[in-house]
């Protein structure tokens, strides 16, 4: 059932209260907005974007200074009805609410309509695992961040290779694979072991093709909202809905779909909707309806998310969902797929996320303050503006002239400073971030406690930084030039048990003018209770 016929047996449903009822007035919703489409006039070819060349282009000529309305142009999908402007449309196409909301309003009562019963959707069991690995190795670039992504949200990995068949590698898509790792994970499909690739990007798509029996292909095509292809055991306990991200994060939840003789060997099990339901997020409601409709008419490119195909006496899964770990839902999705396929879980052992930092430990809001103007970068950067060492802002306070306002990083977690409409210059300046971390127990005194977990800060600045821990200076770089995030390193840091301050300063040059951070700790245990705040909430 998609959107449009929900929302259908809803309308009818409700109506036909309304009217039981005795109501004295009788609707649901705007019926010119929400229960027609808005039309393509003057663009014929659907399957692409509109142009400033496409529409209806009156004929009449504008003249200034003369009263009333005189449109020059209507452009595709910005109405509902066409009286006459494309000869080639109807006056309407009405969505199934249309439909739904005339039966629910004959005369005399509701009319028999197929929309006056909503279905009963029967409830899928989980069902028994379709295999048990007895042992899952993790084969990256040897840094281990997809281990300790996955570790953290609970899948249990081995070194040691044993019951060979009864073995699952997980691939880091992100990589290109060596000559040895191609060779090893071939003779693990010889012999019954499984493969997943997870989050396949295009730099690492050659060198897997060496492993695969049909090379895959990738396509550009971004997506937050998947529907399951196929009743696979994999999907037991999940429906379409749990596949749908849109408003709970801002990245897409694919950012390629998969193509080529892999896909069409394989059964595609997950692919992107064919409707953009990222457009609904648009907060100017005369574009999103009529983008999201435009959206599923457009010509896209492939967008199967996960294939998997028979390789060997094993099966080797692609996916490209690069974002699955970065909520809770996504990560229960992910739970639920391990355990329908057997893979041994233990506790999750990761930090909920929260609208300051996300579960990965990248910032994704702070205070900023700024722009505090400077004759030149190295003045930006030596000037003290704010009280640096002491001062603990709070939103919407007045420092030094300039208001301190809650800002939300990009999609790739950077704050870009030219975004948030700093008043003041953006070049030969100084800007802030000021944010809170609370920690569950000390690590300023390793001398009592020897084997207490690490704490460490990594970030990337454009230009100049310094970083304040608790108003105690632990970083600062004079430089000029890009940013490079991993290039700032803040080891073992000293946080105190409770609520601990950072403040984030970056000085400008010209050009660029940005900065991200991200905590990391091998301690999963220890990371999965930090907590992140804009204020300090003991001192509200």
């Amino acid at each position: 059932m998609g959107r449009q016929e929900g929302l259908a047996y809803e309308a009818y449903e409700l109506i036909k209260l309304q009217r039981e009822y005795g109501a004295t007035y009788v609707s649901v919703f705007n019926i010119g907005w929400y229960a027609v489409q808005s039309l393509p006039l003057g663009q014929p070819d659907i399957t692409r974007a509109p142009t400033a060349d496409d529409g209806i282009f009156m004929t009449a000529p504008y003249q200034e200074g003369q009263f009333g309305v005189q449109p020059e142009r209507i452009g595709p999908y910005s109405v509902q009805f066409n009286p006459g402007f494309d000869p080639s449309l109807p006056l309407y196409k009405s969505w199934p609410m249309f439909d739904a909301i005339t039966a629910a309003n004959a005369p005399g009562g509701p009319a028999p309509s197929k929309w006056d019963t909503m279905p009963v959707l029967a409830e899928k069991e989980q069902a028994a695992p379709s295999s048990v690995y007895k042992k899952v190795l993790c084969v990256d670039d040897g840094s281990g961040q997809l281990q300790e992504r996955l570790s953290a949200r609970g899948v249990v990995f081995d070194d040691a290779v044993e019951n060979i068949d009864q073995t699952l590698a997980i691939v880091d898509g992100r990589n290109a694979l060596s000559e040895e790792k191609v060779t090893a994970l071939r003779a693990l499909l010889e012999k019954g072991g499984d493969v997943w690739v997870w989050n396949l990007t295009p730099k690492a798509v050659p060198a897997l093709n060496k492993l695969l029996d049909h090379p895959v292909e990738l396509t550009d095509r971004k997506s937050s909202s998947l529907l399951i292809q196929e009743d696979d055991p994999l999907f037991s306990g999940l429906g379409h809905a749990d596949f749908y991200f849109c408003e709970i994060q801002r990245k897409a939840a694919m950012e390629h779909g998969l193509t080529g003789p892999f896909v069409e060997n394989g059964r595609t099990l997950l692919a992107a909707s064919g409707t953009d339901w990222r457009r609904w997020i648009d907060p100017i409601v005369p574009i999103k309806t009529p983008s999201i409709h435009r959206s599923e008419f457009e010509a896209k490119a492939s967008g199967a998310a996960m294939v998997e195909a028979k390789q060997g006496k094993g099966t080797i899964l692609i996916s490209t969902l690069s974002t699955l770990l970065n909520t809770g839902a996504g990560v229960e999705v992910l739970r639920t797929f391990c355990e329908n396929r057997g893979v041994p879980l233990g506790k999750l052992e990761i930090a909920e996320a929260n609208d300051v930092m996300d579960m990965d430990g990248n910032l994704i809001q702070a205070l900023i303050g700024g722009s505090y103007a400077a004759n030149a970068p190295d003045e930006a950067f030596n000037t003290d503006y704010i009280g640096e060492t002491s001062v603990k802002p709070l939103e919407n306070e007045t420092i030094s002239g300039k208001i301190w306002k809650a800002g939300k990083s990009g999609e790739d977690e950077v704050f870009v400073f030219g975004r948030y409409g700093l008043v003041g210059p953006l070049e030969n300046a100084a800007a802030y971030l000021s944010f809170w971390l609370w920690s569950p127990r000390h690590l300023d005194d390793l001398l009592s406690e020897p084997d207490m977990p690490k704490l460490d800060l990594l970030a990337g600045a454009d230009d100049a930084h310094k970083i304040w821990l608790n108003g105690t200076l632990i970083d600062e770089a004079y430089r000029l030039g890009g940013m490079d995030m991993g290039s700032i390193e803040c080891k073992s840091l000293p946080v105190r048990q409770g609520w601990n301050h950072f403040l984030i300063k970056v000085a400008q040059g010209t050009g660029g003018w940005q900065v991200k951070a991200q905590f990391r700790s091998t301690d999963h245990k220890y990371f999965s209770q930090l907590t992140a705040s804009l204020v300090n909430p003991d001192q509200q």
